[in-house]
């Protein structure tokens, strides 16, 4: 929305997209009241935008530029899709299929003895759904990811039981458009495919007792490489929140980051130490950049990691 003062509007509104390329020109505009108007954009893709508003003629003064989106791409960019189904089979190896007499979650119980029948339990990443056999489907949300922890206990005929935990990784498979986009990583196993532009992975403290800060071990499929003030496409790794604050720096950052490139696979792995002295916490896997040959010192003099 914008006001205008003076005789009635007699402006152009375009739109660029972040390389300067005009995507639309004055979309739907409405008049408010005698000064304020305002106007909407349709059908765009996620990304960042600029608006220009320009007078045609010496007939008035614009002022009061305000800007709103529906659904905001700006700087977070959404996982698109839903992870695949998990399935398997929660029979142990101490009891024969043919001794159960049952399986319960979550105080749900399914006779392994009577007709067919399934039990399903609400987790906080999806539904888990469980038949007489002992047999499990998982089918994820899409709507939160995360590490998925079930307890379950199986009985024999003769009433002795076993109970144990059923874990499931939930993450994300997200795909990200051509802008710069940035995305949190999830306490689970998640896959980047970032696209084009200068684009961000930031690992939050999820959970302080962890080695990853609570973030799984993610993989991120078309890191690329580059001086980030010079090179558009030039990615970013953000382990801000993870490492000890006000004590790391580029002369030790070595002591709490590892980076190793893998000549077998062509993959390049980060590992985080994150107290930088093996003793709370140990250099723990973080992230796979598939197909990158990448060192921690040229990443380091890249400015593509922050910490």
């Amino acid at each position: 929305m914008f006001k205008q003062v003076g005789p009635p509007l007699n402006v152009t509104i375009t739109l660029k997209d972040s390389t300067g390329t005009i995507i639309q020109t004055n979309a739907q505009i409405k008049a408010l009241d005698s000064d304020d108007y305002e106007i909407k954009f349709t059908g765009l893709q996620a990304g960042n935008y600029t608006i220009e508003a320009k007078s045609t003629a010496f007939l008035g003064n614009i002022y009061n530029f305000k800007g709103t989106a529906e659904k905001t791409f700006f700087n977070e960019f959404e996982s698109q899709g839903v992870p695949a189904e998990v399935k398997g089979s929660l029979i142990s190896n101490d009891l024969g299929a043919g001794t159960i007499a049952s399986y319960s979650v979550a105080g749900q119980t399914v006779s392994a003895l009577g007709v067919a029948k399934t039990i399903t339990v609400q987790g906080l990443y999806g539904t888990l759904t469980v038949n007489e056999k002992g047999e499990y489907t998982y089918k994820p949300s899409g709507k939160a990811y995360g590490v998925e922890t079930f307890e379950y206990t199986i009985k024999s005929e003769a009433g002795s039981g076993d109970t144990a935990k059923l874990t499931i990784d939930v993450g994300m498979n997200l795909t990200a458009s051509a802008n710069n986009d940035s995305v949190s990583s999830s306490g689970a196993a998640d896959t980047f495919t970032m696209g084009s532009g200068s684009d961000t992975v930031i690992f939050k403290l999820l959970n302080a007792a962890d080695a990853t800060g609570g973030n799984g071990t993610d993989t991120w499929t078309d890191f690329k490489k580059g001086h980030v003030p010079s090179v558009p496409d030039a990615d970013k790794i953000d382990l801000h929140a993870l490492l000890d604050d006000g004590k790391v720096n580029a002369g030790n950052l070595s002591d709490y980051v590892k980076v190793t490139f893998d000549q077998a696979s062509g993959n390049t792995t980060v590992a985080i130490d994150r107290d930088g002295k093996a003793t709370d916490y140990e250099s723990t896997d973080l992230l796979v950049l598939k197909n990158t040959n990448a060192t921690l010192q040229e990443l380091l003099n890249n400015q593509q990691l922050l910490f």
